[in-house]
């Protein structure tokens, strides 16, 4: 590859294809990286929601609004992900649970195959018999 086709991340100095949105190494997102390279900063969404109880503003993740402490309805957005083991939401392009540490990105652990005939019980008829 020539430098041309390659990305090095400025984190981890791994070097990514060109076309990589995740560095390879630490996950970190091009993106998000390129922009802090420039000094912009992520545009924030608007917090539309409100508590019904109390009209305070919460995030769509939140269970429990921070002021009254009332319990918030279960939001699962198109854009987030909800991890396999705790249930936490989290942006669509995490790749670890921010709660218990999860891999979540797109890929799914490998399953080994473990052979049933080692874990059931052997006919001693079967066993070598041996004269003392």
């Amino acid at each position: 590859m020539s430098d041309d086709e390659i990305f090095i991340c400025p984190v981890c100095e791994a070097e990514n294809r060109q076309s990589a949105r995740f560095c390879r190494r630490c996950g970190r997102s091009r993106l998000i990286l390129e922009r802090e390279e420039r000094g912009e900063t992520a545009p924030a969404k608007p917090t539309l929601l409100t508590c019904a109880r109390c009209t305070a503003p919460v995030r769509v993740t939140d269970s429990y609004c921070s002021y009254c402490g009332d319990a918030q309805p279960y939001r699962i957005l198109a854009d987030m992900k909800v991890c396999r083991d705790c249930g936490v939401q989290m942006p669509e392009v995490a790749n670890f649970c921010y709660s218990c540490g999860v891999d979540v990105a797109n890929h799914s652990p490998k399953q080994v195959p473990v052979p049933v005939a080692l874990f059931e019980e052997e006919d001693p008829d079967n066993f070598p018999q041996f004269e003392a």
